[in-house]
Parts: C-alpha cells; structure tokens; sequence
C-alpha cells in the first residue's frame, strides 16, 4: 500500500475521477502497468471503480474547531483526516 499525503480533501469516492487520475501519474513514475496502481474500490488508470459507494452516504470530515470537538472521518472511505491540514489518500499494489 502507497498512501499520498495532499493540503486538500481528496474524497476517495466523490472524487474518484481525482484519484485514477493519481493514480495513472504513479504507475508512469513507478513505471509499473497501469493495472498495478489500483485505488480501495478496484479502479486504475483508464478503468473506474466498480465497488464504489453510493454517493449519498459519503459524509466529509468534521471541520475542526477551537473547542474540544475532535475531526472524524467516514470509515467507508479510505481518505483519512490526519490534521486540520493534511488528508491521506491510500493505493494499493
């Protein structure tokens, strides 16, 4: 497993298009087959995601806030929140 750490939330199943996209950009680097470099839901560059989740039941993270609230993160999502800055977004090979 590969995991990529972005300032943004890349939304795994919102934004699958954002992550085959990655995807197709780490296999050339990594100069492995595109089929290698899948993401959580069995997609890879040029193939979408077959099991993904339906978009409805996504939820995003909790913005963080001054008080004690703590950020969670949707656990059918592989996007993890891991600071109020920095999101993870995993691969797999």
């Amino acid at each position: 497993m590969i995991s990529l750490v972005y300032g943004v939330s890349i939304n795994d199943i919102t934004n699958n298009d954002v992550v085959l996209a990655l995807a197709c950009v780490l296999s050339d680097n990594l100069m492995l087959p595109h089929s290698y470099i899948t993401d959580a839901y069995g997609g890879y560059c040029g193939v979408p995601s077959t099991s993904i989740p339906a978009a409805t039941n996504v939820t995003t993270p909790a913005a963080t806030t001054t008080n004690a609230t703590t950020n969670t993160t949707n656990s059918s999502s592989s996007a993890r929140a891991l600071s109020s800055t920095t999101y993870e977004l995993d691969f797999y090979i």
